[in-house]
């Protein structure tokens, strides 16, 4: 990220926070506070512990044109298509009749790993997020019924201390044979003066039970942080 870029003459570091400034509602405060700063103290940034020059790394999950782990990331393409393969995708593991999972993002990239052959790639287990302090955690989730009555479902949550369930946790109806969308909204706390330069991530826990049985568990890493995008 320290490099110069042959074609844009800047390190490539700086070619990251110029297009990075672009996303104006995401970051604005944090954008503003640049726009006040000289060249030489948003270097001095940039540089120090703000993320923009660590090294970039990337995972080959596949490749249509071959390639290697250590080798250039656009390493055997050439000009010109090359053939459609479509994947053997494997078949969705089966479910039981009443559960819950989470959904959202991590349903849809779940989804997205199997549809492209990219199952052997690691992924966080439980699952992660990084958030702003003092803003809401939305947790969303598939409560799954596909049996032939409907069922009452009911969702608890476990929070670390001074973390609040905003709405969501309680008794709900699920009608046969459907798959009903809920979430769980979460307020999160401040950090405060002392809060610590890399936090650790803190787990939250949503538990669902129908006729007296658990039906799922679904836990969540949060990491939060002084600045972070929503949500």
């Amino acid at each position: 990220m320290k490099e110069i870029s042959k074609s844009g003459k800047q390190a490539y570091w700086r070619l990251a926070l110029e297009s990075f400034r672009a996303h104006q509602t995401q970051a604005k405060a944090y954008l503003d506070s640049i726009a006040r700063m000289d060249e030489a103290q948003i270097e001095k940034m940039a540089l120090s512990d703000d993320g923009w020059a660590e090294t970039q790394r990337f995972v080959l999950g596949k490749s249509l044109v071959g390639g290697s782990v250590t080798g250039d990331i656009f390493e055997n393409i050439t000009p010109g298509a090359i053939p459609f393969v479509r994947l053997d995708v494997p078949p969705e593991p089966a479910k039981p009749e009443v559960a819950v999972e989470l959904a959202g993002p991590w349903s849809f990239y779940l989804e997205f790993r199997r549809a492209h052959g990219l199952m052997h790639l690691a992924h966080p287990e439980p699952p992660e997020i990084a958030l702003q302090e003092g803003s809401t955690l939305v947790i969303p989730l598939w409560v799954r019924n596909l049996s032939p009555a409907s069922r009452e479902v009911t969702l608890s949550v476990e929070l670390p201390a001074g973390w609040a369930v905003q709405s969501g946790a309680g008794e709900f109806a699920v009608a046969a044979r459907q798959v009903a969308a809920a979430r769980v909204e979460i307020n999160l706390p401040m950090l405060g003066n002392a809060a610590p330069k890399k936090p650790e991530a803190q787990e939250v826990t949503v538990r669902a039970q129908s006729n007296g049985q658990s039906i799922g568990v679904v836990k969540l890493r949060v990491e939060l942080r002084k600045r972070a995008l929503p949500q």
